[in-house]
């Protein structure tokens, strides 16, 4: 079904790709069995097409776009996935520097 999505995705573009995919019915057939149908359709085309978007702390991550993917489950103050990358590109930046410094 990923594949079925990435060729919608090139032939008919990131603006029109779900009309072809609302025509195919084992497509949506497989849609309803395996995604929250309270989710709207590109979320639920995303879900197939990303399978990472539940964190590593079991939270659902927030839907940027078909493009994008799935951000962070949360902001800084609420979301701990993001506060370890955070860390992690300060940890990371510092070691970067001291490397240029004395490398």
């Amino acid at each position: 079904m990923k594949e079925l999505i990435k060729k919608a995705i090139e032939t008919y573009g990131v603006k029109h790709f779900t009309r072809f995919l609302k025509k195919e019915n084992i497509f949506l057939e497989y849609l309803d069995k395996v995604t929250d149908k309270n989710l709207p359709f590109i979320e639920r085309v995303a879900q197939i097409y990303f399978s990472d978007f539940i964190c590593q702390y079991n939270k659902n991550k927030k839907f940027l776009s078909i493009t994008k993917g799935y951000g962070f489950c949360g902001n800084a103050k609420s979301c701990v996935c993001l506060k370890e990358y955070i860390s992690n590109l300060i940890i990371d930046g510092w070691n970067i520097k001291l490397l240029k410094k004395w490398g």
